[in-house]
């Protein structure tokens, strides 16, 4: 743990990285933001991976909850996926850009190929 006084001089030391280069300090959150939304849509994909094992073994036994089950994992590693892919952004705004003729990931992805 840190002391008071450490604390205190670890606070005051951001506070003036912030205002002496704000950009580097927008690009630290958003670095942030994007490791936090991978650490959860890897989470999602191997919670939907489970759900989706899960449920094709339970199907053997019990029809109808075990395709549900099924059906839940495959929709949380779909959703998994579309936060790796475009972000916080719904699915109306990804719609809307893509008929304005804007950039999937995927055609950025292609390009760089």
């Amino acid at each position: 743990m840190l002391s008071d006084r450490e604390r205190s001089a670890l606070t005051q030391l951001e506070h003036d990285l912030r205002e002496s280069d704000p950009r580097w300090a927008a690009s630290m959150a958003r670095r942030r933001r994007s490791a936090v939304r991978l650490g959860l849509a890897a989470v999602l994909l191997v919670v939907g991976l489970a759900g989706l094992v899960g449920g094709d073994i339970l199907a053997g036994r019990m029809a109808i909850p075990g395709t549900a089950l099924a059906v839940a994992g495959f929709v949380l590693m779909v959703g998994a996926t579309w936060m790796l892919g475009f972000g916080s952004s719904s699915l109306p705004a990804v719609l809307r850009s893509l008929r304005r003729g804007g950039r999937t990931p995927t055609d950025t992805h292609s390009r760089l190929r």
